[in-house]
């Protein structure tokens, strides 16, 4: 019986640190992909702030392997003309004479970058989801919910987190449309919205009680001695 109890905390012991192993690797994935993400916004920032920019139009598309669009663009500086192809290509071809900002550095005017969107600046968002995920799911624990004083403040945190995911997806695409942002990505709303409701949820059922230690150790020692 004694052996049958030992073998059954040890093997509890064993699920939790194997949980704890999986959420500190999500985790760390996280914090991978919110480096990624920030360094393509910097490249953004870069390209809008150091570069100076000129409209440049279509004027032809290529297809690649996939069958999506490179168009080529012309611009002008100083009365000059450049043409540069896109490193971004698109779904549905863009039409001849279609504008877009061209940036290009003063000594380098003949080697321009077309402006694009860097969908790597999500991760930003996706990592931060990811990076409190843990937090999240201690929230859902019953212990937690009964014993952590703090478990409805946390609780309150997760919800906002959760609002602040979503809203910043669509500050990066530049759209609040929520039908537009679920069919770009759906983890971007799915997501935000469960931790909206896993927090409301933690504040709603959250019950501190708080712990007599003295009592639980005297339960313990009792069952030990059983």
């Amino acid at each position: 019986m004694k052996v049958k109890e030992k073998f059954d905390i040890n093997k509890e012991d064993s699920r939790k640190l194997l949980s704890r192993v999986v959420l500190g690797l999500i985790a760390v994935f996280g914090v991978i992909f919110i480096i990624i993400g920030a360094l393509s916004m910097y490249q953004q920032y870069v390209y809008r702030t150091k570069y100076k920019s000129v409209v440049g139009t279509v004027t032809s598309n290529m297809t690649d392997s996939e069958g999506r669009f490179i168009p080529t663009y012309i611009y002008q500086v100083d009365g000059t003309d450049y043409t540069v192809q896109s490193d971004y290509s698109f779904v549905a071809m863009p039409a001849i004479g279609t504008e877009h900002t061209i940036y290009y550095l003063q000594d380098k005017v003949a080697y321009g970058v077309p402006e694009y969107f860097d969908a790597n600046q999500l991760l930003v968002v996706i990592g931060a989801m990811m990076l409190t995920l843990p937090l999240a799911i201690y929230l859902l624990d019953t212990d937690s919910q009964m014993y952590d004083k703090h478990a409805r403040l946390k609780g309150f945190t997760v919800a906002i987190l959760g609002a602040l995911y979503y809203y910043g997806a669509c500050v990066i695409l530049n759209n609040y449309n929520l039908t537009y942002i679920f069919n770009y990505s759906g983890v971007l709303v799915v997501v935000p919205i469960v931790y909206i409701i896993i927090g409301v949820y933690a504040m709603i059922v959250s019950h501190y009680i708080k712990e007599n230690k003295p009592f639980h150790l005297f339960k313990f020692h009792k069952k030990s001695e059983e």
